[in-house]
Order: C-alpha cells, then sequence, then structure tokens
C-alpha cells in the first residue's frame, strides 16, 4: 500500500509503522516516486478477505500511528 505522503523515513517513522505493523510482517520503503509504502502479510482464503483485513489494518492500526498514511 502506497501512501499520500512523501519523503524519507526517520527512524522514529520507522520504529511506529514497524510496532504498529509488527503482526503482518512488514516492510517499509520509498517509491521511485518518492512515496512511502510499506507491504503487509497476513492469511487469506480469497482476495475479498485479504481486501478487507487490509482495509481494516490501515484505518485501524496506521491511523492511530505516528507514521500516518494520509498527510
Amino acid at each position: 500500500m502506497a501512501t499520500s505522503r512523501r519523503g524519507n523515513l526517520s527512524a522514529d517513522d520507522v520504529d511506529a509503522a514497524m510496532d504498529a505493523l509488527a503482526s503482518y510482517a512488514p516492510s517499509l520503503s520509498v517509491s521511485p516516486r518518492g512515496y512511502r509504502s510499506a507491504r503487509i502479510t497476513f492469511p487469506a482464503d480469497s482476495f475479498t478477505q485479504a481486501a478487507a483485513t487490509a482495509a481494516a489494518v490501515v484505518s485501524s492500526t496506521l491511523a492511530a500511528s505516528r507514521w500516518r498514511f494520509a498527510s
């Protein structure tokens, strides 16, 4: 998932995101266009279930973290 926020990740940003996403085997990066992105992994029986889980993670877990997905 990509964010609307651009720029490099500070150590505090990385710590906050990794803590918030620890249950989902996170991988953080900055896209070639400069947007922050995160890749998470979790089990799902279907694409629909995976999409619903990803949306729930973004709206609840990351919304409360310091590493915001929207600026």
